[in-house]
């Protein structure tokens, strides 16, 4: 019976000792564990970050792929554009050269100033809104500095357009500058009329006269594959709102529309009687080889007076002479050789 209470008594002894261990075990355990967890969760973090890099690099490497194919394909459209603008089709030149092939060649004539008012795109200028005596006065400021380049852009912009159409039809003016004591232009001051047509210069009881300068502005939003003419000017002295006394004219010409062998007005020097021609002159021609010739000639009220009785088969006569040779002539017809003067001028006094 010792013997097995002895027995008994080891047993018991070797289980406490047993679960003092394995409470030592489970002690390290809970310690150990959170570690091996950590480094677990770390491995796992590193391997799934590799593989989303690898993944990130290829769709990297084929987005990057994509965008040089998108950019070789764009630059190749932009290269053919490139090449179509640089080389477009020619068609006003094709016209015009048409134009030139049927026209019969005039080498002793002139194709005189009969001028039309300028044709504009219809536009509807309606909803433009301007401030006529605040353009005006901006457009004096230039032309008293003799800025012709700023007034050209001036002319040009929508609502100094829309300020002059909206006097189209009538001889009426917006003006801008000194007055009277009845409140009518008197002094030096600026206005503009229907036509893209301006005036700078001296007034007197509401008309022009004195010194001045008209300018006649003919504006196209497309190409104009007809007017020849693209700017026309009068400078000199005026007399009940016309041009009275020594003045000159000056042309600013579509040459790509110039044709035959005939030369085009582009200056005239001399002196005028209420609008048209009346004294001695002096001329310059362009012709459509470049070439430029001078002219001497003389007026009387509006018609040239023939430099001789002759006629040639057409029935033209000589009116204009030619400086450096004065057996060679411009020849004109009796029928257009009459009321010659500044065409296209609006004015109240003009027949």
């Amino acid at each position: 019976m010792k013997k097995d209470f002895h027995f008994d008594k080891e047993n018991e002894l070797f289980e406490e000792q047993l679960s003092e261990e394995e409470l030592n075990k489970a002690k390290i355990l809970i310690k150990v564990i959170p570690f091996i967890l950590i480094i677990l969760i770390l491995m796992v973090t590193l391997v799934y970050s590799a593989v989303t890099s690898k993944n990130a690099v290829s769709e990297n490497e084929k987005l990057q792929e994509s965008i040089k194919e998108y950019a070789d394909s764009n630059k190749a459209d932009k290269e053919i554009s490139a090449s179509v603008i640089e080389t477009p089709k020619p068609i006003i030149s094709e016209d015009i050269n048409k134009m030139q092939e049927t026209a019969s060649p005039a080498p002793t004539s002139t194709i005189a100033p009969t001028l039309s008012p300028s044709e504009e795109e219809e536009i509807d200028f309606s909803s433009v809104s301007f401030d006529a005596d605040a353009h005006l006065s901006e457009m004096m400021s230039y032309w008293e500095e003799n800025n012709v380049e700023a007034l050209n852009e001036l002319a040009h912009l929508k609502h100094y357009r829309a300020m002059s159409y909206s006097l189209k039809g009538s001889d009426e003016f917006y003006y801008y500058g000194e007055t009277n004591a009845k409140n009518m232009p008197q002094g030096k001051g600026i206005a503009v009329y229907a036509d893209n047509q301006y005036y700078y210069g001296e007034w007197q009881n509401g008309v022009r006269c004195g010194k001045g300068t008209w300018m006649h502005y003919h504006i196209y939003d497309k190409v104009s594959t007809t007017d020849l003419y693209i700017f026309h000017q009068y400078a000199g002295m005026w007399r009940d709102d016309l041009p009275n006394g020594e003045g000159s004219e000056h042309y600013d010409l579509n040459e790509t529309v110039m044709r035959g062998n005939g030369g085009y007005n582009t200056n005239l020097v001399g002196t005028y009687l209420n609008g048209m021609i009346n004294g001695d002159f002096y001329l310059t021609n362009l012709y459509c080889d470049g070439n430029v010739k001078e002219w001497t000639a003389k007026a009387s009220e509006g018609s040239w007076i023939y430099c001789a009785d002759s006629k040639d088969k057409e029935g033209r006569m000589p009116v204009q002479q030619d400086i450096k040779d004065d057996g060679n002539y411009i020849w004109l017809h009796p029928s257009k050789n009459i009321n010659i003067g500044v065409p296209c001028l609006i004015s109240k006094n003009k027949n």
